[in-house]
């Protein structure tokens, strides 16, 4: 029954019939948290709405410097038109021969939590929004969360517990829902399938250092296993996990698959 008050309230929220209020606190400093928090000004029955990051907010078009995101047709492009071809944060990238160093590197160029100007300062942007008292910022952490009996005029079977969450700042709030945007874990990903099957028993090489994937530079891990996203940051560098990257990856992907293979290649031509 909660749940089904729960969902209609999310899925109508201009529904008269229903009465249902909840209070929410959205947790994350990046560009989801802050879409979550603006998306739910707009509901009517979101009450109060809380959004919490560990970190100030921080203003920025893109997570990597741009150079980083260059494919090898803009690359070429840029090399006909007079310019530099591919960029030199990439060129000194591809030529580090030292795992370690990759991942300084790219631990040093991606500057991960952070909210576009559009988002941020655009027509009813985050910043508006946290002026008005629309949406109510916090810089801290979460330390506690206990349930706490909810005050409601609703009857006992439509009542439901509410959260008490205690921040590192020192205050306290009551929310009746919490909605976590705090991004990818940095370990590697895949669980046990990459970790048992393909690294332990088919022992796949990867990094000693941090134990991702070390693939050539077609992104191939094995003569049948390509790799994207975060398994190909050691190759791609710090813009791996992002569109830009996964576009990075496509180019790689595609130029080997029709080198192996003409009819796939002929497959892919009659697709584009």
């Amino acid at each position: 029954m909660l749940e089904d008050q729960k969902t209609r309230a999310r899925n109508n929220p201009n529904d008269a019939s229903d009465t249902t209020t909840y209070s929410v606190a959205v947790v994350g400093g990046g560009i989801t948290a802050a879409h979550k928090a603006l998306e739910l000004v707009h509901d009517a029955k979101a009450t109060k709405i809380h959004l919490i990051s560990r970190h100030p907010l921080k203003e920025q078009q893109f997570d990597t410097h741009q150079d980083w995101m260059m494919d090898l047709a803009a690359s070429k492009r840029s090399e006909e038109g007079g310019g530099e071809g591919i960029p030199k944060r990439q060129r000194l990238f591809s030529q580090s021969a030292c795992w370690k160093e990759r991942r300084r590197i790219i631990g040093r160029e991606r500057v991960a939590g952070t909210v576009t100007p559009a988002v941020n300062r655009g027509a009813s942007g985050l910043k508006y929004a946290i002026q008005k008292g629309d949406i109510q910022w916090h810089q801290a952490e979460v330390l506690k969360k206990c349930y706490i009996e909810s005050e409601s005029d609703q009857s006992p079977s439509q009542s439901r517990p509410r959260m008490e969450l205690s921040l590192s700042a020192g205050t306290t709030i009551e929310v009746d829902e919490i909605l976590l945007a705090t991004g990818f874990g940095k370990k590697l990903p895949g669980g046990t399938l990459l970790q048992n099957d393909l690294v332990e028993k088919a022992g796949l090489e990867v990094s000693e250092f941090c134990g991702f994937p070390i693939v050539d530079e077609n992104l191939l891990w094995h003569s049948r296993i390509f790799v994207a996203g975060a398994l190909a940051e050691l190759e791609l560098g710090p813009s791996a996990r992002n569109i830009a990257g996964a576009r990075l990856a496509a180019e790689r992907i595609v130029r080997k698959a029709r080198s192996m293979d003409p009819l796939a290649s002929q497959q892919l031509k009659s697709n584009c």
